[in-house]
């Protein structure tokens, strides 16, 4: 089939792809959806569109409907892969509920195995929260020149992702990635809940959520957000307070008028913590 290479990601350009060629599939990370929708987008005939993949960071729940939306005719797929596995190896299977597409990021293809595991790589029951490990014939066997890096991540046939989950059944339930997770006065938090919540606000356009140091909480939550319109610190703890345990709403909120991304579109949340230590140091 007909592949569309665009040398870089510009909304018009995309969009112009997809009407001129009449493409049927297109996929890109949340924030590729963001700034399409955030384009002229309703200029765009997408109805071509038959598969919309999503993937490359968390998902939140509100963008999906929001893709729904914006490409009627299309199903909705999340994507969940890495460059050590070769790329996808859990996905939404095509025959998926609207609902369990909000909820879950699917289940292993192929071959592909997935165990969710406790800190000494042993399997945890359904329902508890523990790192992604994944086993198939397309998971590399290492990092060339890294062996203290090869020795943390591939362990027992098993590649240890770094990434939170917990499963029911053989449905994988995306929490974050473990080092994102913070732990403010005691408690475990992971910004991708409290992401979710705060993207449904009216007012908020793009938000990631970091863990930083404090010396009362030992870490404590900070929320970026790019906002849509004029919205106060004071507004947006109130609307997580609705909706989150108080040790998960965010001690502190920064606005800024654009989040460093990576070449691949995803938000660069290494860079907001040097940004918030540089900030706090000045």
């Amino acid at each position: 089939s007909t592949v569309i290479l665009i040398p870089a990601f510009v909304p018009e350009l995309v969009l112009d792809a997809i009407q001129r060629y009449r493409a049927t599939i297109f996929a890109g990370v949340p924030t590729m959806y963001l700034m399409l929708f955030n384009s002229n987008f309703e200029k765009y005939d997408v109805s071509s569109l038959r598969l919309v993949v999503i993937g490359g960071s968390n998902a939140q729940p509100e963008l999906l409907k929001r893709i729904k939306a914006g490409f009627p005719n299309a199903t909705v797929m999340n994507l969940y892969g890495l460059t050590e596995s070769s790329g996808a190896c859990i996905c939404s299977p095509l025959d998926d509920s609207f609902e369990d597409i909000l909820d879950s990021i699917g289940v292993p293809i192929g071959d592909y195995e997935v165990m969710i595991t406790d800190e000494k790589g042993q399997p945890l029951p359904d329902g508890e929260v523990g790192e992604i490990a994944i086993k198939g014939d397309c998971v590399c066997s290492g990092y060339i020149g890294l062996e203290e890096k090869t020795k943390e991540s591939f362990r027992n046939g098993w590649l240890f992702t770094g990434d939170m989950a917990y499963k029911r059944g053989n449905r994988i339930y995306f929490m974050g990635r473990k080092k994102e997770m913070y732990i403010q006065a005691g408690f475990n938090v992971y910004p991708a809940e409290i992401e979710n919540v705060l993207i449904k606000h009216p007012k908020v356009f793009m938000v990631a959520v970091i863990g930083v140091p404090d010396e009362f909480y030992g870490e404590k939550g900070v929320a970026y957000v790019v906002p849509k319109g004029e919205v106060s610190e004071e507004e947006l703890k109130e609307y997580c307070a609705r909706y989150l345990a108080d040790y998960k709403v965010p001690k502190e909120f920064i606005f800024e008028e654009t989040l460093p991304l990576t070449p691949a579109g995803k938000i660069q949340k290494s860079e907001l913590l040097k940004m918030y230590m540089e900030r706090k140091s000045a």
